[in-house]
């Protein structure tokens, strides 16, 4: 169940309407990102919004032009043949992303070969050309999950769509988790760039309120048995205001691998869900976090120096290990 996020539904509703065109949602991961994109879909659908959704994963950005290519390929496999052949009209050059349209007759391939840069162009003009085909009666809404995996073509691609002239308006809703890039990456670039013109705005999730925690567990998971309080208050303690914990806990317990007796069992998903964010950590960092996990959830600084210490960790090195952490939003 969608919970809260009253000023991101806000900043949705401006997407759609007359704020910017790109709406770019970012947050550490379990924090709520999909669902939100989930609520973005529903709404444009009404509205009357074309959409076309993708997502990379971990490998894809080894992949030409992922997820934008994922998206073009899913929205035209939903097509009949002549569909196919009347939406893309005027984007021959397509064919250049999708060789797949060539081979099965519904676009011939340019006679001529072109400089690559210009073939490029003309390929981006042809997207552009295709997603305004597309268009229903608002326009064409592009929703693209987990961007921080992908490329710098695709990223490319997607400022020329911001910035090229459409017959139909164009709606970009993405999400990435801020966690897992730098100042320098080309995403941080590209949502730099594109707020600086006035053509993107951000959504930074943060951790749930209390109020919001404690509704959405009620959602999840009704009061039903005597004498669960005292879980139910752990795991919102646990959780702390992060969806996917609550989530994680919760199908535990209807599994039975988390019980009402107050067990303190991690289930499997959220205990792998924290361990890929620490594996990719700093080795340094990793190492105070052993420490500190030893002395417990709430750390003595002068403690955590004396420990570290022991291991030839000096404490200047201790500081820079709990910054990357923190950044990692792992404390």
């Amino acid at each position: 169940p969608f919970v809260g996020r009253a000023q991101e539904l806000a900043l949705l509703e401006q997407l759609l309407t007359d704020g910017p065109p790109v709406l770019l949602v970012a947050g550490e991961l379990g924090i709520g990102k999909s669902c939100l994109l989930q609520a973005g879909i529903q709404r444009a659908q009404a509205q009357g919004w074309t959409v076309l959704s993708g997502g990379c994963h971990r490998r894809s950005g080894q992949e030409p032009y992922a997820p934008l290519v994922g998206a073009l390929a899913d929205s035209l496999r939903r097509q009949s043949p002549a569909e196919q052949r009347r939406q893309v009209q005027g984007c021959s050059w397509l064919v250049r992303l999708l060789p797949e349209l060539a081979e099965s007759g519904v676009v011939s391939s340019p006679p001529w070969t072109l400089p690559a840069e210009q073939e490029r162009r003309l390929m981006f003009a042809a997207v552009a050309q295709y997603l305004a085909n597309i268009a229903g009666p608002t326009g064409t809404l592009l929703v693209l999950d987990d961007l921080h995996w992908a490329g710098s073509d695709a990223l490319d691609l997607l400022q020329a769509l911001v910035r090229a002239p459409m017959e139909r308006p164009l709606r970009i809703l993405g999400a990435y988790r801020d966690t897992d890039i730098g100042p320098q990456d080309p995403l941080a670039l590209f949502a730099s760039d594109l707020t600086r013109e006035g053509r993107a705005s951000r959504a930074l999730l943060a951790p749930m309120a209390e109020v919001e925690a404690t509704a959405l567990l009620a959602e999840l998971l009704p009061e039903t048995a005597d004498g669960e309080t005292h879980l139910r208050q752990q795991m919102l303690e646990r959780a702390a205001g992060v969806p996917l914990f609550l989530v994680s806990c919760v199908q535990a317990l209807l599994t039975g691998s988390l019980t009402w007796n107050g067990s303190s069992h991690v289930p499997w998903t959220l205990r792998e869900a924290i361990l890929q964010r620490v594996v990719a950590l700093p080795q340094t960092a990793q190492q105070v976090l052993r420490l500190a996990a030893v002395i417990g959830r709430r750390v003595p600084w002068a403690l955590l120096v004396t420990v570290a210490a022991r291991s030839d960790l000096t404490e200047e090195r201790v500081l820079q290990a709990l910054e990357v952490c923190g950044r990692g939003r792992l404390l």
